[in-house]
């Protein structure tokens, strides 16, 4: 991959860091670095990881472009700049035609990336982008992209519980998400139970399930939501043996 090699003097514009994000977005010069708060994390096995999704021929998402290097010490990778409003600002659009329009062009990107048998696997709103004017949308949070044969475990302490490599993780999250979007109920809100309660309670767990499944989205759900809502039992058997 192509090295972009800065100084502690370059100016660059800061942008955001998700919460429980192990990286810090920046600007520079129309596109964005991402530079990982503990440098550690940048082994071997991390930047194999950054070269197959820079390599990833994928429609919809920011492309990986490179590693940055700030005074010769590896800091991170810079990507395509996608500049936009996040997926978590559609629950307060009033323009209900728009909010469905970036909700199905986000699913067609999802079930175009599955087709190539890849997973995103950390979808919420914070990872997905649109842009009212040009009318597109991406996913700009890729490095975790992977196939779903490969299966990484994700080892952080902030990794969601329904967060495993498989095509169906990813499709329960974006379900999740447009669930939240559609009633206006904060995504953080449903995350937060989910990811609040230990995989081996097993009623709490299924009683949460079963909520998100019961949820009234007002005649929407087969129009606009992917054709997969977990039986909460299956679903709940499937993460524990991930786990």
């Amino acid at each position: 991959m192509e090295i972009l090699r800065l100084t502690n003097n370059d100016r660059i514009s800061f942008i955001s860091k998700g919460k429980g994000s192990d990286v810090e977005v920046f600007k520079y010069k129309g596109i964005a670095l991402k530079l990982y708060h503990d440098r550690k994390q940048l082994t071997d096995d991390e930047i194999k990881r950054l070269e197959f999704v820079s390599s990833l021929d994928v429609e919809g998402i920011t492309k990986i472009l490179g590693l940055v290097e700030i005074d010769g010490e590896l800091a991170g990778f810079f990507s395509e700049f996608f500049n936009g409003f996040h997926f978590s600002d559609l629950m307060f659009n009033p323009r209900h035609e728009e909010v469905i329009f970036f909700l199905k062009q986000m699913r067609n990107i999802l079930s175009n990336i599955h087709a190539k048998g890849l997973v995103v696997g950390d979808i919420k709103g914070d990872n997905l982008m649109f842009n009212r004017l040009l009318k597109t949308s991406a996913i700009v949070d890729t490095k975790d992209i992977v196939t779903e044969k490969s299966y990484f475990r994700f080892k952080s302490d902030y990794t969601d519980k329904f967060r495993v490599a498989d095509i169906e993780s990813d499709i329960f999250l974006f379900n999740i998400l447009t669930i939240s979007i559609l009633k206006r109920i904060k995504h953080s809100y449903i995350r937060y139970h989910l990811e609040t309660h230990s995989l081996y309670r097993d009623e709490k767990l299924l009683k949460i399930i079963e909520w998100i499944r019961t949820l009234n989205l007002n005649g929407y759900e087969s129009e606009y939501i992917i054709d997969y809502l977990p039986d909460s039992k299956k679903e709940y058997k499937r993460i524990k043996r991930r786990h």
